[in-house]
């Protein structure tokens, strides 16, 4: 192998062989996650599974998983896990499909609302078994499927209600293109040796069905009716769809799922700890048949199984345990009846961007340890890592400013950058910008635009009202920089911008509930904000990891969640993670969620190395 000397030097010449190909000059620098797991130490087949079971994962997500399963009985069983492909409206229609359940659940107090409440979808194919070393052939051959695809074909609901269902059923002319999407599908894997079957619905030539509701009660059928018929189903603009690959551990595929609605400890050794907000598995019928009101449960989380108390657990639709793979457009609605005209071209929808700040430093380095080690007596600031920021402003209180307001690290503004790159590389564009006014959000938005090029252009606008919840401040409050001092530190920021709220108005007292109305205020006043200045383009709101939740929430026609449901989503929300909302063709539409146009910034943690260990 050649030997590079310096930075100007070059390789001789190197003799190839005859077998020598383009394709083999390429070198793959990039690890899989399988990859990665191995040479932490994990077996090449405990790799593969977490792997699959977290859905192709990333290494760090599959790690926890095979944390989080080590005393897990069945964690070297290889047996396959059950794949399965679906149809699943979006935008529109998936509004009005979950306020037909919450309608459902107010109207209709003996019906079992949790267990009925699936992701909507249409199957394409049955359930079929796949190694876990063969997954990234589904992955390939779907990719492939969507590609071939034409995404502007509109597909049409209508309203189904045959004697056991309450649905909604593709029309007619449009079955055939599900028909011959799933037939694609499993065509390519067949080549591979995955045999792959079609829907019970597709095989039996019927009508593809979304059921909303079955197995209920014959007093039930009149309004579960009369609710599914007030669905607004698109009309003749059609409806949005993706198809999605999910998978489940089909050691389950019988059982029920459950939600743990309360935490209990183990009192004895044959228990099993709940967690609330973690689901488990029951054998079909076993709680009805218990006669203590205690069964047997695994729990999906971490694969222990021991005895539960049933009343601690609450019914949910199997749907909850299932692991998402892939998921693409494939029917986008992109005509629109236009002064009662059909044809004419959709104008483009307006989009808004919320993203969670950058990596911060005092959860990389520890709030005290960082500010006690940074900054000498007279308040000057001493880099000691290269993490950390290279320069930091002066704060009006000293250094202790930094206490509840910390900055990013060098590679929280890394990560903005990298998003703010995939971002301009798909295509987003940001004509308005909206931050909290933690230093982190204003400098993640900033490192943002300047990637985007838009920088200088689109100033950034401090909102109070998306800072976070003020029930995680009663012990004390954060201090922030102003407008002004943010503008004096270099940052582009419009200091005549008259925010919705003052920071003062922030209470400690604040509730959960007074937090998501606080926050769809913010996202509203933005959105109307930015179209009142008539230049039209996309808005971006960059805040905390509860934003993307609580931000969104209202604009989506949703109900606000529990706390420990809002906890469970902001741990799943990593730094610089984006969520995109597009609005809706009227101004009485509700805005839907969409892909983001950007990829993912995925990374492991780097902890310090300790070099002492060499001596």
């Amino acid at each position: 192998m050649a030997m590079v000397t310096g930075y100007g030097s070059t390789s001789p010449p190197r003799r190839r062989s005859k077998n020598f190909t383009p394709q083999s000059q390429t070198v793959k620098r990039c690890f899989s996650s399988v990859q990665v797991l191995i040479q932490m130490g994990f077996s090449k087949e405990r790799a593969e599974k977490a792997v699959a079971a977290t859905g192709n994962g990333t290494a760090q997500e599959a790690a926890q998983w095979l944390l989080n399963h080590a005393n897990d009985p069945l964690l070297d069983d290889q047996s396959p896990r059950e794949y399965v492909l679906l149809m699943c409206p979006t935008g529109s229609v998936l509004q009005e499909i979950e306020q037909f359940y919450a309608h459902a659940a107010d109207m209709i107090k003996d019906w079992d609302a949790a267990a009925c409440r699936a992701a909507p979808h249409i199957p394409l194919t049955g359930f079929f078994p796949v190694r876990h070393a063969h997954v990234a052939l589904l992955h390939d051959a779907l990719r492939r499927v969507v590609d071939a695809a034409d995404p502007t074909t509109r597909m049409h609901l209508e309203h189904a209600i045959p004697d056991s269902i309450v649905g909604l059923a593709v029309a007619d002319g449009d079955a055939t293109r599900l028909c011959e999407l799933a037939a694609s599908f499993a065509g390519d894997l067949a080549a591979a040796g995955i045999q792959v079957a079609p829907s019970e619905d597709i095989a039996r030539r019927r009508p593809p069905r979304i059921a909303l509701a079955r197995n209920f009660a014959a007093h039930q059928r009149p309004t579960l009716e009369r609710l599914c018929r007030r669905v607004d189903v698109g009309g003749a603009s059609g409806t949005a769809w993706d198809v999605r690959l999910y998978s489940r551990d089909a050691g389950f595929s019988g059982c029920e799922a459950h939600r743990v609605a309360h935490n209990y400890e183990p009192v004895y050794d044959d228990e099993l700890q709940l967690t609330i907000d973690d689901y488990v598995y029951v054998a079909a019928g076993a709680l009805a048949a218990s006669e203590d009101g205690w069964v047997s449960a695994t729990s999906w989380r971490t694969g222990v199984r021991g005895m539960t108390p049933g009343n601690f657990l609450q019914r949910a639709p199997e749907t909850c345990v299932w692991r998402l793979h892939r998921s693409y457009p494939v029917a986008r609605v992109v005509v629109e009846a236009v002064n009662g005209v059909q044809g004419a071209p959709a104008a483009a929808r307006r989009r808004l961007y919320v993203m969670r700040h950058g990596e911060r430093v005092d959860f990389t380095f520890g709030g005290d340890w960082w500010i006690e080690t940074c900054f000498d007596a007279a308040g000057n600031y001493v880099r000691v890592d290269a993490n950390l920021p290279r320069a930091l402003p002066r704060r009006r209180g000293g250094p202790h400013d930094y206490d509840r307001d910390a900055p990013l690290t060098e590679i929280g503004l890394t990560q903005a950058r990298l998003v703010g790159d995939s971002l301009r590389f798909g295509g987003g564009t940001v004509a308005h910008a909206y931050v909290s006014p933690s230093l982190r959000c204003v400098q993640t938005a900033d490192a943002l635009l300047r990637a985007l090029g838009v920088r200088d252009r689109v100033p950034l606008r401090v909102e109070p009202a998306l800072f976070e919840w003020m029930g995680w401040y009663k012990a004390r409050r954060a201090t922030f920089m102003t407008p002004a001092e943010f503008a004096d530190a270099g940052y582009n920021v419009d200091v005549a911008y008259c925010a919705l709220v003052d920071e003062r108005q922030l209470a400690t007292a604040e509730t959960l509930a007074d937090y998501y109305a606080r926050s769809e205020r913010a996202t509203r006043h933005a959105v109307a904000h930015a179209a009142a200045e008539g230049a039209g383009g996309d808005v971006l709101l960059v805040a905390h990891a509860a934003s993307l939740e609580v931000n969104t929430r209202g604009l989506l026609g949703l109900q606000p969640r529990t706390y420990s449901a809002l906890s469970r989503i902001m741990n799943g929300t990593p730094y610089c993670s984006l969520a995109a909302l597009e609005e809706g063709s009227s101004a009485s539409a509700a805005w839907s969620l969409v892909q983001p146009p950007c990829m993912p910034v995925t990374h492991m943690s780097n902890p310090e190395f300790d070099w002492t260990v060499l001596k």
